[in-house]
């Protein structure tokens, strides 16, 4: 490829930077003075590896060190010889002074914008900068030093000498590769000669070294070869990248994008990146599902990744409910734009042109197959269950469905709970009536909560509640316990001497997470009723297993 490669690699690496020595005291064009002559006076850009936060800065430029023994200040020149900005340096970067007292510095950032402020902000090509040490002749503190190296004498402040030559450094300031291209889903490749397949959604991204962002400049990319594509712009003023997808080829293509970046004074640089587009060997779109646990008390899913070429939707279906295709699914994605979405929630037993007789997924682990759909009829509504199939298709690949298969676990949650008669069949705001706890209640008195895969793990989450004043004074209820070798719950009460008869159940709640919350709706599973005159028993229930709850 033949490109002039120099002005963008300068104006994307300054986070990339690396000045290459030369060394300290050349002479430049001058007229010697020996009432100048410091034989300790030095500067010294070195050898670095800039780690500037200001791309294309000018003070990304440091210095390795220097030494004025009778103070002065330090001034820039870049490789025409012009004064690019004079300073007295800092530790940081941030704080900019003009006079740097007496002394010897090191790893000082030569940060511009003091009394003689930098023409523009950002180098444009490669070039040799020149630092030069000057004193403050008329010691005033301010710089007064000429506009070029012609004459390094002709400004009222004086440079150092060494023998009647000025104290300078040269540094020829050399440029790495920059980051121009991401294929999605992928890692950015750090090169601007790049192969991708028919299909691929790309973004050329005008980040330098370190992802340091382009803010404050302006960024223009142009196609300049190839099939013509459309260019997205991104909304990320922090990078300025665009989008496009690779076109369908049968035989390869390459397509030629130039990238112009302006600083704030019009100072351009460009570069070109080339993108050879060859024939896809597999899908355009994918999705991934990985195994784990279910969200949600068991009524979502998420999918870790999904990219569509045309936009559209993903299903999750059971094959447990038959090998119809509209039959099966059990859930469906928001609608998704083309490109590249990551951690998609789907929303289980929510399907339009669907009904369902229950909320949730069964307690244990199944198997569960995202299918990537079509929006075939473009109005962003998931039709293909309403239509029977007709609309919304599933996106293909040689025939096949693109899919993906996890193994989904729900662990199942439950409550018991120990109350004064008899209990209701739900719970939460699917029911009527409100909860044991309740004012219009009160008539729990003990609660435990349990996982059913794991039972023991959440087992010893319970604990006491304040029941009517009967319960109160005729009730008396140990811990609830589990009995592992049965799989039941249990707990010790007592009817106290002089009291009526009371009526007591021992009930066992599906819900659909751990811990409590009025939110959940709770389904009665499992209960044990008895009416219990002064003394003391023990009541049992069973607990569900991965069939019932």
């Amino acid at each position: 490829m033949t490109r002039d490669t120099t002005p963008l690699l300068a104006l994307l690496a300054c986070c990339g930077l690396v000045l290459a020595g030369v060394a300290a005291g050349v002479p430049l064009d001058a007229t010697p003075t020996a009432a100048n002559d410091a034989p300790t006076a030095s500067v010294a850009l070195g050898d670095q590896q800039n780690n500037c936060n200001e791309p294309f800065s000018l003070t990304c430029v440091t210095a390795e060190s220097y030494t004025l023994p009778d103070g002065g200040f330090i001034a820039v020149y870049d490789g025409d010889g012009e004064l690019l900005f004079v300073t007295g340096g800092s530790d940081s970067g941030v704080e900019t002074i003009d006079y740097i007292e007496p002394g010897s510095y090191n790893e000082r950032v030569l940060a511009g914008g003091g009394s003689v402020a930098p023409p523009r902000d950002i180098l444009v090509e490669s070039q040799t900068l020149t630092a030069v040490a000057f004193r403050d002749t008329d010691g005033d503190r301010l710089p007064d030093v000429p506009q070029t190296t012609t004459d390094l004498f002709a400004g009222t402040d004086q440079p150092y000498t060494v023998s009647g030559t000025p104290v300078t450094d040269e540094q020829d300031v050399v440029v790495g590769d920059v980051p121009l291209v991401r294929i999605e889903p992928g890692e950015q490749i750090y090169a601007d000669d790049v192969t991708v397949e028919s299909g691929d959604r790309l973004e050329l991204d005008p980040y330098v070294l370190d992802d340091v962002p382009v803010s404050g400049f302006e960024v223009e990319w142009t196609q300049t070869a190839g099939p013509p594509v459309e260019l997205t712009a991104s909304e990320d003023a922090e990078r300025s990248p665009v989008f496009f997808t690779a076109p369908e080829v049968s035989t390869p293509v390459t397509l030629t994008f130039r990238l112009r970046v302006t600083d704030g004074q019009n100072n351009t640089g460009t570069d070109f990146v080339n993108v050879t587009v060859v024939q896809r060997t597999g899908p355009n779109s994918t999705v991934t599902f990985a195994d784990g646990e279910t969200q949600a008390g068991g009524t979502q899913v998420v999918l870790e990744s999904v990219e569509l070429d045309e936009g559209g939707f993903v299903t999750v279906r059971d094959a447990g409910l038959g090998t119809d295709t509209t039959g099966s699914v059990i859930g469906v994605s928001e609608y998704l734009d083309a490109g590249t979405h990551e951690s998609v929630v789907v929303d289980l037993f929510d399907v339009p042109g669907a009904s369902f007789e229950r909320e949730r997924l069964s307690i244990g682990s199944q198997t569960l197959t995202a299918v990537l759909h079509r929006d075939t009829d473009g109005d962003r509504t998931f039709d293909f269950v309403a239509s029977g199939g007709a609309a919304d298709a599933p996106y293909t690949y040689e025939g096949d469905s693109l899919t993906d298969d996890a193994l989904v676990t729900y662990p199942g949650y439950y409550q018991v709970d120990l109350i004064g008669g008899l209990p209701y069949d739900r719970l939460g705001p699917h029911a009527d009536n409100d909860f044991y706890a309740d004012s219009g209640e009160n008539r729990l008195l003990r609660w435990a909560h349990g996982e059913v895969v794991e039972p023991r793990e959440f087992f010893e989450s319970q604990g006491n509640a304040w029941p009517n004043a009967t319960l109160r004074q005729c009730v008396g209820a140990g811990l609830i316990e589990y009995d592992e070798t049965n799989d039941t719950a249990s707990v010790r009460v007592t009817v106290t001497e002089g009291c009526a008869p009371q009526t007591l159940t021992l009930a066992v709640y599906d819900k659909p997470r751990v811990g409590f919350s009025r939110e959940d709706n709770q389904t009665l599973v499992a209960s044990t009723t008895r009416t219990l005159t002064p003394d003391t028993y023990t009541l049992t229930v069973d607990l569900p297993d991965e069939n019932e709850a």
